[in-house]
């Protein structure tokens, strides 16, 4: 069956602002330069590596500070909320379409804000510890599920989302209501962009056709 691959936040859950607090708490806990000068705009016009290197964390320690903020999204985990349009959506696709979640957010967290939202209806959720480490996470659920590449797409908000889905060779749909904006999503060249929650059934047909004998 085609799958569908979901990047968590800011594609299905609305949690920008909450994550942007926890990075700008960490920061400041451990001496680091947070975001709080800068506007929403140039955030959002940021790719995750620029933040990174905003921040002046060292690579070796980014495994350390993904867990902070893990802990930390843990603790704010009742007020994370699912896009209110998101729901009908994932509704249609489920019709069509194997449903999944990859993030670098833990498997406990993205549970319970699927719950809490009553969302909990994808087939299964694979949960990386690097935020760089997309590719990677791609190739171990496919070999963990017993996918083809040629039978799925990956849906995210963010432009290294767009870079590992590219590294792989499978389509890619990017949605501009998340983390990045639609100007540096498009400067990554995903399959298609979507504005909003109402295309991206059609979009989902377009990039990975279904089949009702696949």
């Amino acid at each position: 069956m085609k799958t569908l691959i979901f990047d968590f936040d800011g594609t299905v859950v609305d949690s920008f602002d909450l994550g942007l607090s926890i990075f700008n708490d960490i920061a400041k806990r451990y001496n680091k330069n947070d975001l709080s000068d800068l506007s929403t705009e140039e955030i959002r016009s940021m790719h995750a590596l620029q933040v990174v290197r905003h921040f002046g964390i060292p690579f070796y320690q980014i495994p350390f500070y993904v867990y902070l903020a893990k802990k930390d999204f843990k603790k704010n985990i009742v007020t994370v909320k699912a896009f209110p349009q998101i729901k009908s959506v994932l509704e249609a696709l489920k019709d069509d379409y194997q449903l999944a979640i990859l993030s670098s957010n833990s498997r406990s967290n993205i549970t319970k804000v699927l719950k809490n939202n009553d969302i909990d209806i994808f087939d299964f959720i694979h949960s990386g510890s690097s935020i760089f480490g997309k590719a990677r996470a791609i190739k171990s659920a496919v070999r963990k599920q017993g996918l083809k590449l040629s039978d799925i797409a990956y849906i995210g908000d963010e432009a290294r989302d767009v870079d590992a889905a590219k590294s792989m060779g499978i389509p890619m749909i990017a949605v501009c209501w998340g983390y990045n904006s639609k100007d540096l999503l498009a400067k990554h060249n995903p399959d298609i962009l979507v504005d909003d929650f109402s295309d991206l059934l059609s979009a989902a047909r377009s990039v990975l056709p279904h089949h009702p004998s696949s």
